[in-house]
C-alpha cells in the first residue's frame, strides 16, 4: 500500500543485450620439442613422430632417447590464429600465452605420455 502523498509510477526495464562471449584461449598440442644434446649440448629439433625413440645427434652422433624430459627445453607448436611456428619453453606449457607474431592467446598443453 502506498502512502498518500506517493503516486504509481511504471517502471520499464533497459532492453536486454546480449553480453559477448568470452573466448578463452585455444589449446594447442605440440607438433614436435626442441632437445639438448647430452653429449655437445647442441639444441635440437625433434618432430612428434622421434619422441621416445632413439636417435643420434645430427652434430655429434650421440645416442639419445628423443623427447625425454631430462633432454626436453621447449615445445613446438602451430599458433592456432597466424599458423607460423612457435617455441614455448617447458616452464610456459599449461599456461596462457601470446604468439609473438599476432599476440593471439594460446595454451600448448603437455604432450600425451608415449
Amino acid at each position: 500500500m502506498l502512502a498518500p502523498e506517493l503516486s504509481e509510477h511504471e517502471f520499464n526495464p533497459p532492453e536486454f543485450t546480449p553480453l559477448a562471449e568470452v573466448d578463452g584461449p585455444t589449446i594447442v598440442r605440440p607438433k614436435g620439442e626442441r632437445s639438448r644434446c647430452p653429449g655437445c649440448g647442441e639444441e635440437l629439433r625433434v618432430a612428434a613422430k622421434y619422441v621416445g625413440v632413439p636417435v643420434a645427434c645430427k652434430k655429434c652422433g650421440e645416442p639419445m632417447t628423443a623427447g625425454t624430459s631430462e633432454h626436453r627445453v621447449a615445445y613446438l607448436a602451430d599458433c592456432p590464429h597466424c599458423q607460423k611456428e612457435i617455441r614455448v619453453g617447458i616452464k610456459y606449457v599449461g599456461q596462457r600465452v601470446q604468439c609473438k607474431f599476432c599476440e593471439g592467446e594460446l595454451t600448448v598443453s603437455e604432450r600425451a605420455a608415449s
